[in-house]
């Protein structure tokens, strides 16, 4: 073939690839969603701290402090990898565009000279 990235285990690999991206990023997601939930239900056991407290601001410990702020770097971390991972996947969904495309563009000359061997126009 011309078109040595059209080869079907190129092909094949890049939809991997594309799969294993995808899946990577839904685990991510997973991750963060998680994260997010964990954090909401930090918030709620200090929030009913305060309460118990008659409303007065409860000056969170130091580890308490920490483990917010861990959270808060874990899911900013997570979030920038699924942006990284969904710009990845998109770099990749527009070159598997591009190769089929050009694979599409291949195949419609050939029919193009085909027809036009057989002496049959290919648009009637």
């Amino acid at each position: 073939s011309p078109y040595p990235e059209l080869d079907d285990d190129a092909t094949a690999e890049d939809v991997h690839d594309a799969m294993s991206n995808q899946q990577q990023i839904n685990q991510l997601n997973q991750e963060l969603m998680q994260a997010i939930a964990e954090c909401d239900h930090w918030r709620k056991v200090a929030q009913g701290l305060q309460r118990s407290n008659g409303g007065d601001d409860v000056p969170c410990s130091p580890t308490s402090c920490d483990d917010v702020h861990l959270l808060r770097d874990e899911v900013q971390a997570l979030r920038q990898a699924q942006h990284q991972l969904v710009d990845d996947h998109q770099e990749q969904l527009a070159a598997l565009q591009q190769v089929h495309s050009a694979a599409l563009a291949e195949l419609r000359q050939r029919l193009e000279d085909t027809e036009e061997a057989r002496g049959s126009p290919s648009s009637q």
